[in-house]
């Protein structure tokens, strides 16, 4: 049974790599600005951050094609300038970030995952973001995410080594993915994002990780879905409901070890952020 005295998944090694705050925030708190890492319970593994390029080629952290629903302003991320962008106030009076100063931010928290989601990926954003993640100090813990097969062969020609992975794994493509695994040394596959999703298509999760490829849930937050990534072994799960986490009474075991995870028998946000 599960109690405040219990460890928390920070504390105990075997959770390390495996909760990561979607969009770098707990639910609630601002996303994709420096802000959001202050709103993380201590114990999160790691991050989850969607990146685009400016207008003058500068990497900045935003969600959507739009400033409009996270800022005071208007406007595509691709046709303003970075002055710009940063002029404007984001979500609760958070200021915008780049993707320089966001990694910056992340040094010294203990990290073991930073996933990086490259919205709207061509060669100039992949560039850029490799340029980035190479120098920062946090290089080692990054891996690039992008959703498609010839994307994904772009971004291999630029990595400079850096750990790669995609989105949206499903049962259709598992067989074509791995394949692109194989030839890329892709690192990391997260199945389709969503609760109900993650249930129907958890069953390639097995043939991955007997590929030697990790293994991520996306986007999961219920404590039933929660609980099952656990159970089946996922290396990353991907969360809005990072800070509830460590509150959740019962507790099952994680596989292959004495550890357990905590996990309740509600629905822990009843409506997600959009994804």
């Amino acid at each position: 049974m599960y109690n405040e005295s219990s460890p928390t998944p920070m504390e105990d090694a075997s959770y390390r790599g495996r909760v990561i705050a979607h969009r770098g925030r707990s639910s609630g708190g601002p996303e994709n600005v420096t802000a959001g890492l202050e709103t993380l319970p201590s114990w999160v593994a790691g991050v989850e951050i969607d990146v685009r390029l400016t207008a003058d080629g500068v990497a900045v952290l935003m969600h959507d094609e739009t400033v409009d629903r996270t800022t005071d302003g208007s406007g595509e991320v691709a046709e303003m300038g970075y002055d710009r962008f940063r002029s404007l106030t984001g979500q609760q009076g958070s200021p915008l970030t780049s993707l320089v100063e966001y990694l910056a931010a992340c040094e010294g928290r203990g990290f073991s995952e930073i996933l990086v989601d490259i919205k709207a990926p061509g060669v100039e954003l992949f560039k850029a973001v490799t340029e980035v993640v190479s120098g920062s100090r946090v290089a080692d813990v990054c891996t690039l995410l992008v959703r498609k097969p010839q994307p994904m062969e772009q971004l291999k020609r630029v990595a400079n080594g850096l750990r790669l992975g995609m989105y949206q794994t499903s049962v259709k493509n598992i067989d074509e993915r791995l394949t692109l695994a194989a030839m890329l040394g892709i690192d990391l596959l997260m199945l389709r994002h969503g609760d109900h999703r993650y249930f129907k298509h958890r069953e390639v999760i097995p043939k991955i990780k007997a590929d030697g490829v990790r293994a991520g849930a996306s986007t999961v937050n219920t404590a039933e879905a929660l609980a099952t990534a656990v159970e089946d072994g996922c290396d990353v799960i991907l969360t809005d409901s990072a800070e509830t986490l460590g509150h959740l009474y019962k507790a099952v075991p994680l596989p292959g070890s004495t550890s357990t995870w905590p996990v309740g028998p509600s629905l822990i946000m009843s409506t997600p952020p959009p994804l």
